[in-house]
């Protein structure tokens, strides 16, 4: 078994098969965003769904010296969102999407990372 395989065990013992994916036709969909440029493909994608899942995914990936790209909607232009090079594994943090604190004095909000601005607005 090769590390990319390992790891990806490793990761699914920490989500859960339904939150982590190999698949060709996933992998190829998270390699690129809104401007459709193909830079690199990931060796897997997984959705954490808290921040304990997120630090335990990230000692696996110091483990095997593997990339990590975060990723939210994928909606910047930029490129940030997108694997430079094969290989790695794209974090969609978009699982993590709830307001935690709104501080209406303040005007200020507190989130978790995967939010989008549409999901804010709407709660």
């Amino acid at each position: 078994m090769n590390e990319t395989q390992n790891a990806y065990e490793e990761i699914e013992n920490i989500v859960g098969t339904k939150f982590v994916s190999d698949s060709e036709p996933i992998r190829y969909s998270y390699s690129m965003n809104c401007d459709f440029t193909l830079q690199g493909i990931p060796d897997m994608v997984v959705k954490p769904k808290n921040p304990e899942e997120v630090s335990e995914i990230l000692k696996v990936a110091n483990k095997y010296g593997t990339k990590v790209i975060p990723r939210g909607n994928g909606a910047d232009l930029t490129g940030g969102s997108k694997p430079i090079g094969d290989g790695g594994i794209v974090l969609d943090v978009t699982l993590m999407n709830k307001i935690l604190d709104v501080d209406e004095k303040n005007r200020v909000v507190t989130v978790e990372v995967g939010i989008s601005w549409s999901e804010l607005c709407e709660q």
